[in-house]
């Protein structure tokens, strides 16, 4: 019963020290303000994926800058599928 007990307390304190006010913006974030980081031009994006049929590990991704990449590992890594004339394929 005593363990009991102490266990009940142990997670009443537990309770109460993590139900501490949420951080506000500038608390967690200092100075630091939302900029764009991301491609301002067409390079970047992908315009369409493609899954493998019976791999589901395997994808396809076309560039709009140009180019297929292909994923073996869902996405970790990408390695392109044609070396030459890649802004031909779009």
């Amino acid at each position: 019963m005593k363990n009991l007990i102490y266990t009940f307390l142990l997670l009443f304190i537990i309770r109460q020290d993590t139900a501490a006010q949420p951080f506000k913006g500038e608390e967690l974030f200092g100075a630091m303000r939302a900029r764009q980081i991301g491609p301002a031009v067409m390079s970047g994006r992908v315009t369409d994926l493609e899954a493998h049929p019976t791999n589901s590990k395997v994808y396809y991704a076309g560039a709009a800058g140009g180019g297929v990449w292909k994923t073996s590992n869902s996405g970790v890594t990408f390695i392109p599928v044609f070396e030459k004339h890649t802004q031909c394929i779009g």
